[in-house]
């Protein structure tokens, strides 16, 4: 997707320095927004929503987690989008390749890639946002 398409509507960002920005820049916009907003006490990072309840009387959600607690809430925004579960190429002898294998949904950012020769293969502007000139 375009840099531009990442700016929430109310805090624009007209920076960007590219059409298609690496990931790091991105990182960077959205990490600012947390701190100007100070959200980060709100955030609940690599964690799964496994239960979800509306409770009708009070007007509340009750959301169970992964982690075995639960959180209330008055609003809920399921960011999930179609994406949620990548999947490799069906790619005949994948099975046998010698090397290391991620998709960028999910990023090996322990494997140190400089030096290495890199192929990213798929449709979308991962490719561009992963490759460094």
């Amino acid at each position: 997707m375009p840099s531009h398409a990442y700016s929430l509507s109310f805090e624009q960002y007209p920076g960007w320095t590219r059409r298609y920005s690496p990931s790091g820049e991105i990182q960077s916009y959205l990490l600012g927004l947390v701190e100007k907003w100070k959200l980060r006490d709100h955030l609940r990072l690599r964690t799964a929503i496994v239960e979800a309840h509306f409770d009708e009387a009070r007007g509340v959600w009750s959301l169970a987690t992964d982690r075995g607690d639960t959180v209330t809430a008055r609003v809920v925004v399921s960011g999930v989008g179609g994406l949620v579960d990548p999947a490799l190429p069906d790619i005949k002898g994948l099975e046998s390749f010698g090397g290391e294998l991620f998709h960028t949904a999910r990023w090996n950012h322990d494997y140190e890639l400089t030096g290495k020769r890199v192929a990213v293969i798929g449709t979308g502007a991962s490719a561009v946002q992963v490759c460094r000139r």
